[in-house]
């Protein structure tokens, strides 16, 4: 659900401003931020004057787009013009905006009412329409071009691509299509209109209505032409999904290095094409264009990426288009939260490795390779790697803790093989160790916790008792995973057999 606060709807006439309800309160209208909202469909738009015009005297009109199209029975022709392609114009039956506000006023108020008069509605006053309301909720739900809609898209055009995609020839002064060089349409349209480039919204809205339109005359089955279609999350949720799809070809490369120009560090391995089937689109990545993270992204940043440096880019791990920031955001996921939530944000030195294993820069680039990883091999139980380890640091009070510790290993193992990702990352048993043992050099015995966590703890230092290092550790892990197995002190620290005397051994 989306707050309606400063969003402009900019499919509908350039001259109006479909700005969210809750921003469109007139003076004197306005409600405490605490006050409950209304809620509107994603249909409701709210009619502005344009600035250019001056100020409206009275409230803009809240217009439930909607419920004006089933009333006319989705002929868009009704209030719009089409021209002779049929693409839609977005404008209230005219061209252009005009220069006068009377006329332009004039021009709505004899349509509307007009049209109201017709239908028998009825003259409507005029504080019916231009209404002093609350604030409101819009339950509208932005509509993203995934690959299973786009193939939807494809079919129902017969791989059609010029439909959709185009560039501007500057020789022609027209929009042709090229082969090999379709984009997303936010490579071009951005959030406003700028000269003749209409604004994303408005050069979407107009395509896909249009569309929508012709197919509908023709007979044919095509898509919603009310706002809810696309933008309501239940009718969202309702599109069908396919099963299987052909993969989107722009010349990228199946497997390729990923370098710095000028960097020093070694090259990184990535494959293209697994990383598609992780994602839902393309725009998961890549954000604008196609095109390769170094060209907008530097090693000192430009403005063509926000200032965004290359290692911010790929390293940032709060951003989730950032290779880190995805990565932390999957392991997340329950069967990998329960050993992440208390490592580090920030990979620590030694993981670069991990990625950057490649040749250096200047170094002949051979085809990247990749080797099946198997899951971690588990070692024999022993004095060392203990089938099972007591936890008796609560002794006075409670009966030691006995610890399946095998158990333990043994389900990170199985729960680290059924993901890629974690193979990928976590290849040997000392990784999955480092989960709990988070100091331990792999391959080593581990010092006992109270090696580094003391009863009290350290009042410096993030390190906190022995008792809380446990419990943080243990519950923290169960909670994260979504496990129920523990249920309270005595699920793991049996009462003990009889009182025990208060400073006593353990």
């Amino acid at each position: 659900m989306t707050t309606m606060s400063g969003r402009i709807v900019s499919w509908i006439p350039a001259y109006l401003a479909l700005v969210a309800v809750a921003s469109t309160a007139s003076e004197g209208c306005r409600r405490p931020a605490a006050q409950a909202q209304r809620e509107v469909g994603p249909g409701v738009l709210v009619l502005r004057m344009p600035s250019a015009l001056g100020k409206m005297r009275r409230p803009p009109v809240e217009f439930d787009h909607d419920r004006h199209a089933a009333a006319v029975r989705g002929d868009c022709k009704t209030c719009h013009l089409v021209d002779r392609t049929g693409m839609v114009l977005p404008k209230f039956g005219r061209v252009d905006d005009g220069k006068s506000a009377g006329k332009l006023m004039d021009h709505y108020h004899d349509r509307c009412v007009g049209c109201h008069k017709r239908r028998g509605k009825g003259a409507r006053g005029c504080g019916e329409c231009h209404a002093k309301r609350p604030r409101a909720r819009s339950s509208w739900s932005e509509l993203r071009m995934d690959y299973s809609l786009h193939a939807r898209h494809v079919l129902a055009q017969q791989k059609r691509c010029a439909d959709c995609h185009h560039v501007y020839d500057e020789g022609k002064r027209q929009l042709v299509y090229k082969k090999g060089a379709e984009e997303s349409c936010v490579a071009c349209h951005t959030g406003r209109t700028v000269g003749r480039r209409p604004s994303l919204r408005l050069a979407a809205h107009r395509a896909c209505v249009s569309c929508h339109l012709r197919g509908k005359i023709a007979g044919r089955a095509t898509g919603p032409l009310d706002c809810a279609g696309c933008h309501g999350a239940d009718r969202q949720a309702k599109i069908k999904r396919l099963g299987r799809y052909e993969r989107l070809l722009r010349g990228q490369k199946d497997r390729l290095w990923v370098t710095a120009k000028g960097g020093k560090i070694r090259r990184v391995p990535f494959d293209h094409r697994a990383h598609e089937k992780t994602t839902t689109r393309c725009s998961t990545c890549h954000h604008k264009g196609l095109a390769s993270c170094n060209k907008c992204h530097t090693l000192v940043g430009i403005p063509a990426g926000g200032g965004v440096t290359l290692e911010k880019a790929y390293h940032d791990s709060k951003s989730e288009r950032s290779c880190v920031g995805c990565h932390r955001k999957a392991a997340g996921q329950p069967g990998c939260a329960g050993c992440h939530h208390t490592q580090e944000a920030e990979a620590s030195q030694g993981s670069c490795a991990v990625c950057h294993r490649g040749p250096l820069p200047g170094a002949p680039l051979p085809s990247p390779v990749w080797a099946p990883q198997p899951p971690a091999v588990l070692p024999a139980f022993s004095k060392d790697f203990p089938e099972r380890v007591t936890i008796d640091i609560l002794a006075r009070d409670y009966a030691p803790s006995v610890m399946p510790h095998g158990r333990h290993v043994r389900k990170l193992r199985d729960l680290a093989g059924k993901s890629r990702l974690a193979v990928r990352f976590h290849g040997g048993v000392g990784a999955l160790c480092a989960g709990c043992h988070h100091h331990a050099k792999p391959g080593t015995r581990p010092a006992p916790c109270s090696a580094c966590h003391t009863r009290r703890g350290h009042p410096t230092r993030d390190r906190p008792g022995l008792g809380a290092a446990f419990h943080r550790q243990c519950i923290g892990c169960h909670q994260k995973m979504g496990l129920d197995s523990w249920l309270g002190c005595q699920s793991c620290h049996p009462k003990a057999a009889g009182p025990r005397k208060r400073g006593g051994k353990r």
